[in-house]
């Protein structure tokens, strides 16, 4: 598949967590190493930068146009208007665990997932979990993950896709109720010469995308039969976190992050002339 490539943003060290914001038709990323909340305009082609002071693991959109971030161990309401940062609630972490990606289900409530800051760390396998979050409370905890990623709900909000980055593997859950999942079940394989599964989207017609870190591609994978069906393929090796957007959704946003060569990610946009057909 051959796109048109442009290149918003530059210089992230951990580019992350691309959101779509139809109402203001900006797109909202974070730098998780950089401490710093984006928002690029597709209007005016402006870039703003929002300083949380800390590790932001993800950040959502709520009914009221604010940002909510899990900023490390705190969910932090951000107004893009004022940049006033108002704290919802802190969860108690151990020191060398933060935040990592999140997204909101669709009953409204933050889901988020916890991984080790230094995957090196003795005791990083199996210390991630993944939390439910609604006004203000924990009310569900899923533990025994390295690094909670790709968060996705199906449209009719039954079924929940997450993935634990090195098992290599897309799993799906049944959504039982608000805030309870079960019957755990694999969805997808992927195997490790394709990179390592992180952030996930989910387009029109259910097939879930998926950035490859470490394989320099965004891949497109149907739930159903597990079968890889189309890839997009990405300048940089550590790709992060994928999102369409745009109002006709036919633009793919990519985040990438800094490579062992050092250098540092960005935001990509794709689009093309048959975008909106084969990604809606």
């Amino acid at each position: 598949m051959k796109h048109r490539r442009d290149v918003i943003a530059t210089g992230l060290q951990l580019g992350e967590g691309c959101i779509w914001d139809q109402a203001r038709s900006k797109v909202h990323f974070v730098d998780i190493e950089g401490f710093t909340i984006y928002s690029y305009s597709l209007h005016d082609k402006t870039l703003e930068a929002f300083n949380m002071g800390d590790y932001v693991g993800c950040i959502a959109l709520n009914d009221q146009g604010d940002l909510i971030a899990a900023v490390r161990n705190k969910i932090i309401r951000l107004n893009l208007s004022t940049g006033m940062q108002e704290p919802v609630m802190q969860i108690s972490l151990p020191a060398h665990i933060r935040f990592n990606d999140g997204k909101l289900d669709p009953y409204g409530n933050l889901w988020v997932g916890t991984m080790a800051i230094d995957q090196n760390h003795p005791k990083a396998q199996g210390a991630g979990s993944l939390y439910c979050i609604k006004e203000g409370r924990v009310i569900s905890k899923y533990d025994g993950f390295t690094i909670s990623n790709g968060l996705v709900w199906n449209p009719s909000g039954d079924k929940f896709y997450h993935i634990d980055t090195p098992t290599q593997k897309i799993d799906v859950y049944d959504v039982v109720e608000e805030g309870v999942l079960s019957n755990k079940k694999t969805a997808v394989f992927i195997d490790e010469k394709e990179g390592a599964p992180d952030g996930m989207c989910m387009d029109g017609r259910g097939q879930l995308w998926v950035a490859m870190w470490g394989g320099g591609k965004v891949q497109c994978y149907d739930p159903g039969t597990g079968a890889k069906i189309k890839e997009v393929q990405v300048p940089d090796p550590n790709v992060s976190c994928c999102i369409i957007g745009g109002g006709n959704k036919n633009l793919l946003f990519v985040t990438t992050a800094q490579d062992e060569h050092n250098n540092l990610g960005k935001l990509y946009m794709f689009t093309g002339d048959h975008m909106q057909e084969e990604w809606y």
